[in-house]
Order: structure tokens, then sequence, then C-alpha cells
């Protein structure tokens, strides 16, 4: 039986400060690669979203360049990318999601996921989506719950609004 590599998919976020040159943000970036690489994990997707405002203050900046990168990795590798970010004064915040389990290598489709582009918040993206839809997922409800004190089903009269 084949020894098959089985890793995880991340996906980390991180905040720069705002005043970084570009050069210092592709050093930032070459200093991931390298954290990456040493603990054998392989980039999938890297992508720059640009200077955006912050919802809050955050070590006294209010808008920050965001960065995002999707990579394969074992567990081990985003508590030493994690630990490596907190030792760098010009990253404000960041943040790092599993997104699926066990995944074999081999069988990884790096060439589609490098052609996807990753929706954001605060963007375009976000303009299509409805008031309901955002409600619903931020509860777990639909407009249809009986769980609210609002009947769904009553209907307004214009007599009613005079």
């Amino acid at each position: 039986m084949a020894n098959v590599q089985r890793f995880r998919l991340y996906e980390s976020v991180f905040i720069l400060n705002p005043e970084l040159s570009d050069e210092a943000v592709e050093r930032l970036w070459e200093r991931v690669d390298g954290v990456l690489k040493k603990m054998s994990a392989h980039e999938v997707r890297r992508e720059s979203w640009g200077k955006r405002k912050l919802a809050y203050e955050v070590k006294k900046q209010q808008k920050g360049i965001y960065q995002y990168v999707l990579y394969l990795g074992g567990n081990d590798v985003v508590a030493e990318l994690e630990r490596n970010l907190r030792l760098l004064d010009d990253v404000i915040k960041f943040v790092t999601v599993k997104l699926q389990d066990d995944i074999v290598l081999d069988s990884y489709d790096f060439e589609t996921e490098r052609g996807k582009t990753t929706p954001m918040l605060g963007g375009s993206a976000v303009d299509s989506i409805s008031d309901d839809s955002v409600r619903s997922r931020r509860t777990g409800l639909d407009d249809d719950d009986d769980d609210d004190d609002v009947d769904d089903d009553d209907d307004v009269d214009d007599d009613d609004l005079d």
C-alpha cells in the first residue's frame, strides 16, 4: 500500500499597516512563502484585496492592506505561520480558517483553484446579497420561519396605511 499524503485546506487573511510600500508587502509574502515551504505546505492561491477601511480601529490604524492566501498543509503549518505573523510589527491582524480535512495531494486540482477568485464582503459581491439572505445566514432563520413575532402571511391593505 502506497503512502498517500493527506493535507488540510486552510485560508488565511492578514491585514497589514496601510503605510507599507509595495516592496515591503512583497518581502512579507517572501516570508510567508518561506514558512509554507519550510512546513511542506502548498500554496494554492494568493490575492491582494488592497487597502480598505477597517470595521474598528486596530493598533491605532483605521485602514489596512488586506492579503489572502489559500494553502494545503499539515496541522502544524498554521501555528508556524501565525507565529511568524505575530512577530511582524507591520501585521495588524490575521485569521486562519480550516476549510477542509483529509485532502489527498495527488488528486487535488490546483489549476482549477488557482483560476478562482475569492468573493469579498464589503465589495461589489455584497451589493447583490439581499438583507433577508444576510439575516438568514447570520441567524439561521428564514422569513418563513414562525419563530418571530411577525406573521409572514399577513397582508397590509393600502387603507390600513392612511
